[in-house]
């Protein structure tokens, strides 16, 4: 024990003997953290917030250093043989815990084998699973999933992987359901929960109580396994092969795993029940059918236990009819399995509307389909919701409840007359005011309804029944079923559709419908809502105005950035402008034509009022406008500033003379002076003859821009032949000065009886001459030949020269 102690004391101080690495060191945590309001939009990506929209560093941009445990052995990676890579855990687990750390040779220049580049790094050395180290690398992204690839060792600071102790660290494993990261499955719609599933990736999970879903082989020869398991609620999780002790292949890197092997592994055969399955939660795009996912990679066979003694499992079938009303018989299908046994009974338990009895009734046996059973139950007579619940006991006196032990229970809606309005389709008997229908296909149904909005909010559009509450819904706008060229005024009767919560939002999708007017009445818009149970989130009061068209009048812009500093998601947030909250009313920029309005309002600006459908999205209730004509703009300011230039414009200096800008100013009508705002472009080659141009913008707080330029003249005078001398006792007058038609020369005292006058460009041509006799010259030189622009009279005799700048300006 001494002995270590000294060894790990000799490593610590030849750490410290090294330079300070100047890369960042930050929590795993950080390396992956995505926030809500971009896993809760579909269309965006799941790159970590460190990375996207910016770099949280801006010195070392997206290179960092971190610590964990090693969670796998980077030997046992079975994806690639040109590349390694193993996970690594904060201690303690949770959500955000996990990463992956690549060693990969892409992209380094100089280029270096993957050998020595795992030699360098001490990849191998330091990555055992259980240790806790030190890992230096770059944040990256591949198919959804971040990656950390390892920079090369630097002499100067230390390993990209530096083992910080001899010690054992357990790793941390978390309990969670199938659906925190896919919903459903292939055949009935299989949906990736982003917003749940993204903290989880890269973290060791374990699911219990699943069951082998699929089973199929690829690759070469057949020796990769691409299985399933699917939970007792329908959601199925893929099950990825990413360890070389769940694969056949030879693409392990360790004794026994580095050939190919026919026996190494083959998945349980589908209908296997499994005690618990566990690996690290991995996304990626599937090769075959592109499908983007979360699934789940174990990291050896022993991750997974086959049940030998579990009681039944029940998975929910279907029901019908998917409409009931009050007169008709409910039969309810549920797949029954066991493991060691056989089953003893099966119960459909039930409450009928309005009632507090627990009913029940036997389940009997689905022809013709193995392990099924059907519930069936009279007719309830009474509308309202339905609740109810299957148990099964085996023959060694086990029994399940499905879906929970006579809590909650699953509900449907027992209708009079059959889904024939938007209030039916929206209602909820949940605390998150999900619609009873979620995930139902609906037939034969008559809901009616005015479309609200020309314009799409991302891919939905508004459909609306009178006022009040669950009068609205949002409807898929697909060309597949014409939804996409319905206008707002569109009076329709949708006849079939798929209902479905749409990350908290009830959406029809697969929408049949006929339509049955053009150009129909508008509804009302509702003006008496409390704005602050918006703002609160309160969703029993909020949640049944989605979709409904409100309008706030004389309200106030309280920021233009709810999300700022360090996030700006196009928002700006409102309140009644005699109010003063810490919070306002969210306006989102969903719609196509309404974009980019954040960076035109101002806190503080009044508004005479804003309207829209209501929405929810990122957590938060919002006003979706549906155009510039829900909201008043006329607070905004349109008056661009006013640029001074100051100083000579035009201005001249002599070649290689150095150049100062005397500058501008800048006042703006709303702003006052803005002159710090100026950016000026364009410079000034003294060195080089020739005319230059200096452009000066600045914009004031509204986003309006003003410009102005300045016209800055190098002058060559040795080229055009001026002496710095002067003619003796010469008195010169040049006027007017600048000349429009003509310009008047006045010479006295030359002492000489010849003199050249000679009118120069700023090039150095000639482009006026006369020979003039006695000592006093009154010459009157026309200009209108000449272009606007600056010019030179020189005089010259025998005694010097001298030469005077003009400018023609017509």
């Amino acid at each position: 024990m001494k002995k270590q102690l000294l060894t790990f004391a000799f490593l610590t101080f030849g750490l410290m003997l090294k330079a300070q690495s100047p890369y960042p060191i930050i929590p795993i945590d950080s390396v992956q953290f995505v926030n809500q309001a971009k896993l809760e939009t579909p269309s965006e990506n799941t790159f970590p917030d460190w990375i996207t929209p910016y770099f949280h560093d801006s010195t070392y941009r997206d290179t960092v250093r971190f610590e964990g445990v090693v969670i796998s052995n980077p030997k046992t990676y079975g994806l690639s043989t040109s590349r390694k890579a193993a996970y690594i855990q904060r201690i303690g687990g949770g959500p955000w815990s996990g990463v992956l750390v690549m060693c990969d040779t892409a992209g380094i220049t100089p280029a270096i084998t993957l050998n020595d580049l795992k030699t360098e790094t001490k990849f191998y050395d330091n990555f055992v699973p259980g240790k806790y180290v030190r890992v230096t690398g770059v944040i990256r992204n591949f198919q959804g999933e971040t990656q950390v690839s390892l920079v090369r060792d630097n002499p100067e600071y230390s390993n990209a992987v530096q083992q910080l102790s001899f010690n054992d660290t357990t790793i941390t494993w978390t309990e969670i359901p199938a659906n925190e990261l896919m919903s459903g499955n292939p055949n009935t719609g299989w949906v990736q929960q982003k917003h749940k599933a993204e903290r989880w990736e890269g973290t060791p999970v374990v699911i219990k109580d699943v069951t082998v879903y699929s089973v199929s082989t690829f690759g070469s020869g057949g020796t990769r396994s691409d299985w399933s398991v699917i939970d007792d609620y329908g959601n199925v999780i893929s099950i990825r092969d990413m360890s070389s002790h769940l694969r056949r292949d030879g693409f392990g890197d360790s004794t026994g795993l580095n050939a190919n092997d026919p026996s190494r592994f083959t998945p349980p055969p589908v209908g296997t029940r499994l005690e618990f399955i566990r690996g690290i939660v991995t996304e990626y795009s599937d090769s075959v059918s592109g499908v983007q996912r979360y699934g789940i990679a174990p990291l050896y066979q022993t991750d997974y236990k086959i049940c030998t003694s579990c009681p039944p499992s029940i998975k929910y079938i279907d029901r019908s009819p998917l409409v009931a009303t009050v007169n008709d018989t409910l039969a309810f299908t549920f797949e029954i399995t066991t493991g060691d046994t056989t089953l003893k009974s099966q119960y459909l338990y039930f409450k009928k509307p309005g009632s507090s009895t627990i009913d029940s009734v036997a389940m009997t046996s689905r022809p013709s389909y193995p392990n099924q059973y059907i519930g069936k139950v009279a007719a309830p007579f009474y509308a309202g919701v339905f609740t109810y619940w299957a148990h099964a006991t085996d023959k060694k006196d086990r029994g399940t409840f499905f879906p929970d032990p006579l809590t909650l229970g699953r509900s449907i809606m027992i209708t009079y007359n059959g889904v024939n309005n938007i209030r039916i389709l929206q209602f909820s008997n949940a605390t998150n005011g999900a619609t009873i229908w979620d995930g139902d296909s609906l037939l034969n149904i008559s809901v009616k309804g005015v479309i609200t909005t020309n314009d799409k909010f991302g891919s939905v559009i508004t459909m609306q029944d009178g006022q009040g509450v669950n009068s609205a819904i949002f409807v898929h706008s697909n060309s597949n079923y014409g939804t996409d060229t319905l206008l707002a005024g569109d009076s329709i009767e949708i006849t079939s559709a798929k209902v479905r919560e749409n990350f908290n939002v009830t959406t029809l999708y697969s929408v049949k419908y006929n339509l049955l007017k053009r150009g129909a009445e508008m509804p009302t818009m509702e003006t008496t809502l409390s704005i602050d149970s918006f703002i609160n989130n309160k969703i029993a009061y909020a949640r049944p105005y989605e979709g409904v068209l409100m309008r706030f009048d004389s309200v106030k812009v309280i920021s233009e950035n709810p999300d700022g500093p360090s996030n700006d998601y196009q928002e700006f947030s409102v309140y009644p402008k005699d109010g003063s909250p810490a919070l306002g009313l969210r306006v989102d920029d969903l719609s196509a034509n309404f974009k980019g309005l954040n960076t035109i309002v101002k806190a503080g600006m009044i508004m005479g009022f804003i309207q829209g459908p209501m929405y929810y999205a990122n957590g938060n209730f919002k006003l979706i406008p549906r155009n510039f004509g829900d909201i008043d703009l006329s607070g905004i300011d349109t008056i661009p500033p006013v640029i001074t230039v100051l100083g000579n414009n035009p201005d001249t200096i002599n070649k290689n003379q150095a150049y100062t800008d005397a500058g501008a100013t800048a006042m703006d009508n709303k702003d006052g002076d803005i002159t710090n705002k100026i950016t000026v472009t364009g410079s000034v080659d003294s060195s080089t003859v020739g005319t230059y141009t200096l452009t000066y913008t600045v914009s004031d707080n509204w986003g309006n821009t003003a410009t102005a330029t300045r016209t800055v003249i190098v002058m060559d005078t040795i080229a055009i032949g001026i002496k710095q001398n002067t003619l003796a006792e010469a008195t010169i007058h040049v006027y007017p000065n600048p000349a429009t038609e003509s310009i008047t020369l006045n010479v006295s005292g030359t002492h000489s009886n010849n003199t050249n006058i000679a009118i120069y460009d700023v090039l150095g041509k000639v482009v006026y001459s006369k020979n003039v006799n006695g000592n006093t010259i009154h010459e009157k030189l026309d200009v209108t030949a000449l272009n606007n622009g600056v010019y030179f009279i020189k005089l010259s005799n025998e005694q010097g020269a001298k030469t005077i700048r003009i400018v023609v300006n017509k």
